[in-house]
C-alpha cells in the first residue's frame, strides 16, 4: 500500500485525541472534509491493519502496526500531518472554478487552431500584414506630395479672388 499525507493525517488525528480514539464523523465535521473522501482512506487504513475499530461503529483505533508507521514516518518536506486536509475546501472550488477537463481540452484545441491558422496566413499571405505606408525614401516622397496638395491660406484667398 502507499501511504499518502491523507493517511498520515487519519492516523495523526487518532494519535492526538484523547483516549487516542477518533470517530470520523467528528473528524470531518470539524476538519470540513466530506465524509466520502476520508471513508476510503479509512478502509484502506484497516484492510492494512494500520486502524481498527472495536464495539462502536464509526471510532477507530491505532493498531501496534499503525503507531509504528506513525512513528516512523519521515516528515522530510512533506506537509505536517495536520495541515494536509485544510486547504480541500479552497482546493475543491478552485477546480469547479475551472470546469471539467473537458472545457480545458475545448479550450485548448480552439487556441492551437487559431495559432495554426495565424501562423499559416503570415506565411501564405504575408501582404495581408504588411503596413500600407512606405518605408525609407519612399516615406519622404510620400509626406511631400501630401504637403504639396494641402493649400495654404493665401492660395485659397486669391483662388476665390479671380473666380470673382
Amino acid at each position: 500500500m502507499n501511504i499518502t499525507d491523507d493517511h498520515i493525517v487519519i492516523l495523526g488525528a487518532i494519535y492526538d485525541t484523547e483516549g487516542q480514539a477518533l470517530n470520523i464523523a467528528t473528524f470531518c465535521q470539524e476538519r470540513e472534509v466530506p465524509k466520502e473522501k476520508v471513508d476510503p482512506l479509512v478502509s484502506e487504513l484497516v484492510a492494512n491493519d494500520m486502524i481498527e475499530t472495536e464495539e462502536e461503529e464509526g471510532v477507530y483505533f491505532l493498531t501496534p502496526y499503525g503507531y509504528e508507521y506513525l512513528e516512523a514516518y519521515d516528515y522530510g518536506e512533506k506537509k505536517p500531518r495536520k495541515e494536509a486536509f485544510q486547504d480541500f475546501g479552497r482546493l475543491n472550488e478552485a477546480v469547479q472554478e475551472m470546469g471539467s477537463s473537458k472545457a480545458l481540452k475545448r479550450t485548448t484545441f480552439w487556441l492551437l487552431l487559431f495559432g495554426v491558422v495565424i501562423t499559416a496566413l503570415m506565411i501564405f499571405l504575408p501582404e495581408l500584414f504588411k503596413a500600407d505606408t512606405p518605408a525609407g525614401v519612399e516615406k519622404n516622397d510620400y509626406i511631400m506630395r501630401d504637403a504639396d496638395s494641402i493649400r495654404s491660406e493665401s492660395n485659397v484667398r486669391d483662388s476665390l479672388n479671380s473666380i470673382n
